[in-house]
C-alpha cells in the first residue's frame, strides 16, 4: 500500500493536503474505498480507507494502526559538507532509508562551499520515508561547527571516522546499543589534524569502518548501515 502523509482530524478521520491529493487521485490513481496508509510522522503509520476524494483533498477513515515504532536511542550523524550538490543528497536519502534519526551538516576547515538546500533536502528525506514505510522522519539540522557539535550532544556517544593514520577500532565492535550514538564523518578533505585533536579532547573515538578507503558519503551511509543492525540485534534480544 502507498503512505501519505496527512494531518489526523479526529480519532477516526485523516486528511491528506492538496499536494499528497494530487498525488494520491492523479499520479497513483487511487479511487473511493481504496486502501492506503496514512502517517503524520509522529511514530505510527494507520491503514485507511478513501471516504471523500478529489484532486486537492482526499478524506480516510482509519482502519487500523499498521505500525507504530516504540521510543528508540538516537542516531546521528554529521558530516562535512560536500562540493556535489547530488552526492549529498543521495547520502541524506540513503541514510533516511537506514534509519538515522538527526543529520548534522558541519562547517570544517575543509569543508567544500555547497549550495546547501535545507527545503529541498526535506522533500527528499520525506519521499525517502514514504518509500520505506517509516513512522518518523529524520531532523535536519542547521549547519553547525565542530564545536558546537562538541556541545549540543554532551551525552551520546561520540565516534570520528577519518583517515589519518592511526590504530583504530572498528565501529562496530564499539558502539553500544541502547544509547544515543553520534559519527562525524570527515568533508572530501578530510578532517584537518587540529579538528580531530579537538574532538579526540572531547570524549570522541576514533574508528574504523573497515579496511578500505571510502568517500564521504559511503562513509556516512556505512556508519548508519552499522548503527541500524546494532539497532536490529538489540531489538530481537
Amino acid at each position: 500500500m502507498d503512505l501519505f502523509l496527512g494531518n489526523q482530524i479526529d480519532s477516526e478521520v485523516f486528511h491528506l493536503n492538496e499536494e499528497e491529493s494530487h498525488h494520491c487521485v492523479r499520479v497513483l490513481r487511487h479511487r473511493l474505498y481504496d486502501e492506503i496508509l496514512v502517517t503524520e510522522f509522529q511514530g505510527k503509520i494507520w491503514q485507511a480507507t478513501i471516504v471523500d476524494l478529489s484532486s486537492t483533498l482526499v478524506k480516510c477513515r482509519i482502519t487500523k494502526v499498521f505500525r507504530e515504532e516504540r521510543l528508540a536511542n538516537l542516531s546521528i550523524v554529521a558530516f562535512g559538507m560536500l562540493q556535489d550538490r547530488e552526492r549529498m543528497e543521495w547520502m541524506v536519502e540513503k541514510m533516511t532509508e537506514f534509519g538515522v534519526d538527526i543529520v548534522i551538516p558541519l562547517k570544517s576547515e575543509r569543508s567544500m562551499k555547497s549550495n546547501l538546500n535545507l527545503v529541498r533536502l526535506g522533500k527528499i528525506i520525506t519521499a525517502a520515508c514514504k518509500q520505506n514505510l517509516r513512522t518518523k522522519k529524520p531532523i535536519i539540522a542547521e549547519i553547525q561547527t565542530i564545536q558546537q557539535l562538541i556541545a549540543s550532544q554532551p551525552n551520546a556517544q561520540k565516534f570520528v571516522a577519518h583517515c589519518q593514520e592511526e590504530i583504530k577500532t572498528s565501529l562496530w565492535d564499539v558502539v553500544q546499543s541502547g544509547k544515543d550514538a553520534l559519527i562525524c564523518i570527515g568533508p572530501e578533505g578530510d578532517f584537518s589534524s587540529k579538528e580531530i585533536e579537538l574532538m579526540l579532547h572531547n570524549g570522541f573515538q576514533a574508528v574504523s569502518l573497515g579496511q578500505r578507503r571510502l568517500r564521504s558519503e559511503t562513509a556516512a551511509i556505512a556508519a548508519c548501515h552499522i548503527f541500524a543492525m546494532k539497532s536490529e540485534l538489540e531489538n530481537e534480544d
